[in-house]
């Protein structure tokens, strides 16, 4: 029997890699089955989600609108504690230190 490059390092033929491979291929397979499948809907569950959908689209530009400058605001507040953190670290103060 083949040995991959003569050998996998274990001793065990390259067909056992095959193996392996194949029986790890199924079982992501499965799982992947589980996460993708969803039973099939009645015509009022499909046309809700139907409706949610499309209100969630049309509102998109609404909401990035709303949230887009606080995530900035949030960011550049972050930025600005880590800035002073740095600096009391640098000047020897204690962490906790009241500002």
């Amino acid at each position: 029997m083949p040995v991959l490059g003569g050998s996998r390092g274990d001793g065990k033929p390259a067909s056992a890699l095959v193996d392996i491979t194949c029986v790890d291929g199924m079982r992501f397979q499965k799982q992947v089955g589980i996460f993708m499948y969803t039973p099939p809907h009645s015509e009022s569950q499909s046309a809700r989600k139907y409706r949610l959908l499309s209100r969630s689209l049309s509102s998109h530009g609404e909401i990035c609108s709303f949230v887009m400058p606080q995530l900035a605001t949030l960011g550049d507040a972050l930025k600005r504690l880590e800035r002073q953190q740095s600096l009391r670290k640098a000047c020897g103060e204690a962490e906790d230190a009241p500002s």
